[in-house]
């Protein structure tokens, strides 16, 4: 992870190869073995611990048919939006030079 920046309502999310991840609906980031525990947050943040993952690499990425997105960081931190709000864009993708909407 190279870059996090926040918005009122959105958190933009850059990495070391180009590819950035954009988030406008509620998620839930902690490390793995707590993120059960730690509550959803929406926007607009309060407070935030994700600038943790700078430097990180996302080692894995798993998206389901309802749009949820879950990212795993090397550093034991993962990251979870939950894209089942309906009306509204929840994440934006670009990877490789193209873009996803969901």
């Amino acid at each position: 992870m190279e870059l996090i920046s926040f918005g009122q309502y959105v958190l933009h999310l850059s990495l070391d190869s180009g590819d950035t991840f954009s988030i406008a609906c509620p998620f839930r980031f902690d490390s793995s073995d707590h993120l059960q525990e730690s509550s959803i947050q929406e926007f607009p943040l309060q407070a935030s611990n994700i600038p943790r993952v700078l430097g990180a690499v996302v080692q894995a990425a798993d998206a389901e048919a309802d749009g949820t997105l879950r990212l795993d960081f090397a550093n034991g931190d993962t990251l979870i939006a939950y894209a089942n709000e309906t009306g509204y864009e929840a994440y934006t993708l670009s990877v490789d030079g193209k873009e996803h909407v969901v």
